[in-house]
């Protein structure tokens, strides 16, 4: 399943709650976006990339190496920009 969101420029989007996420992709971008993780960013402002990017990364376990995704607990993206919309698409590992 793929989640939608639309907004602002200026506005938040929640992903708390959406487990772990694989992939993401801004259709409609807005001028930067940065993550957030429970008040504090994790990211930088970033300016978009017209492409799905994968959050997909290795994760060890004894002798096995599976992939995991980005953790959503208390985690939002900020996005900027002046009199705009944004679609974002988000991919949650399943």
């Amino acid at each position: 399943m793929i989640l939608k969101f639309t907004g602002l420029y200026g506005s938040t989007i929640d992903l708390n709650g959406c487990g772990e996420i694989q992939g993401y992709e801004f259709l409609e971008p807005p001028i930067e976006y940065r993550f957030v993780r429970a008040g504090s960013p994790i990211s930088d402002w970033m300016s978009p990339e017209r492409r799905c990017i994968s959050l997909l990364r290795p994760a060890r376990t004894d002798n096995t190496v599976r992939t995991r995704g980005l953790d959503t607990t208390d985690l939002t993206i900020e996005t900027r920009g002046l009199a705009g919309n944004f679609i974002l698409l988000v991919w949650p590992r399943e």
